[in-house]
């Protein structure tokens, strides 16, 4: 796979007359977009066949479009990555099939949940820093409102339990994996 990807990039490269340095970057960057992109499909794919396409489908979205805003939990390898996205998903998964929540308590884990991204967000990965202000600022605002959507459309389609508690579980485990650290 390493291979293949390195001769894409070597091949946008010389298309493109991009240097060493841009060419390690092009790799670079299709390699972690692969890896997500078979870790998201393989996650949704082996709880769909088991039954639970709306609710990991709903898991992956809020988890895929806040965590690279949010920072949090990361693995050092894509096995263990992968293995820790699947049981993080089939716990938001169990939780949200086997937990009764009415609208209260749905408010309160949101909002507790929300408070801590906020106070923690952006978490940064120590393997690819980012220091400048700004991103930081513009990472945590951006988080922040995607996740205060997800939150809000929890609360609203609060009766939908399926889409309702699995948006409630995500968030709250998003928060919880902010905190894995010092």
């Amino acid at each position: 796979m390493r291979t293949l990807i390195n001769k894409v990039a070597t091949h946008i490269s010389e298309v493109n007359h991009y240097t060493k340095d841009e060419e390690e970057q092009i790799a670079y960057s299709l390699r972690i977009f692969i890896f997500e992109l078979v870790k998201v499909l393989g996650v949704i794919l082996i709880f769909s066949a088991v039954g639970y396409t709306v609710e990991v489908l709903i898991a992956m979205f809020v988890m895929t479009s806040s965590k690279p805003f949010i920072g949090g939990y990361h693995e050092d390898n894509q096995v263990k990555c992968f293995v820790s996205t699947f049981l993080i998903i089939g716990s938001v998964i169990y939780l949200a099939s086997n937990i009764h929540m009415d609208l209260m308590p749905k408010l309160i884990l949101n909002f507790i949940a929300l408070f801590c991204i906020w106070n923690q967000a952006p978490v940064v990965n120590p393997k690819m820093p980012i220091n400048r202000e700004e991103l930081l600022k513009r990472n945590r605002a951006v988080g922040m409102a995607v996740l205060l959507v997800c939150a809000v459309i929890s609360l609203i389609f609060y009766r939908y339990t399926k889409v309702s508690n699995t948006m409630v579980w995500i968030i709250v485990f998003q928060a919880l994996l902010m905190f894995n650290k010092p």
